[in-house]
C-alpha cells in the first residue's frame, strides 16, 4: 500500500513530458542532414578501399623488404600512394576526398604488409647465407677485410 501511494505521489508531481523545442528541432534537421553526407564519405572511401586492393600492386615492397628489411615497410608507412586521376575525375569533392582517403589508406596497409613480409623473408634468407659462410672450420675462414 506504501509503494502504491509513492508511485502515485511521483505520477501526480512528475512534471510533463517535455515537447519538442526549437533546439531539439534543428538537432532532427542537423542530423537528417549529415546523415546522407557521411553514408556517401563511407561508400566512397569503401570503393577507394576496393579500387586500392584491385590496382595497387606491392611486389617492389616485398622485394625491397628482402634487399633492406625493416626499412622499407617503415618507409611504406610513411609515403601514401596516390589514386590514379582517371578513378577520381568524375565525383563529387567530398567524394574525391574521401575516396582518395580510402585508397591511400589501403594502399599503404597492403604496401606496409608486403614490406614486412619480405622483411621477415629477408631476414631469414640473409641470416641463412651468414650461417652458411661462417659454417665449418673457423681456421678456414678467411675473411676479406
Amino acid at each position: 500500500m506504501r509503494t502504491l501511494a509513492i508511485l502515485g505521489l511521483v505520477l501526480v508531481c512528475a512534471a510533463p513530458p517535455a515537447g519538442a523545442g526549437p533546439i531539439l528541432e534543428s538537432a532532427a534537421r542537423l542530423a537528417a542532414e549529415v546523415q546522407p553526407r557521411r553514408s556517401t564519405c563511407l561508400t566512397a572511401a569503401l570503393a577507394g578501399r576496393d579500387a586500392a586492393e584491385r590496382r595497387e600492386r606491392s611486389t617492389s615492397y616485398f622485394v625491397g623488404g628482402i634487399v633492406l628489411p625493416v626499412v622499407m615497410p617503415l618507409l611504406a608507412r610513411a609515403t601514401p600512394p596516390s589514386p590514379p586521376a582517371a578513378l577520381v575525375e568524375g565525383r563529387r569533392t567530398a567524394d574525391a576526398a574521401c575516396f582518395r582517403d580510402g585508397y591511400r589508406q589501403r594502399a599503404q596497409e597492403k604496401n606496409a604488409d608486403s614490406g614486412w613480409a619480405g622483411s621477415g623473408f629477408g631476414l631469414a634468407l640473409w641470416g641463412t647465407i651468414i650461417v652458411a659462410l661462417t659454417a665449418g672450420d673457423p681456421g678456414e675462414i678467411e675473411f676479406p677485410f
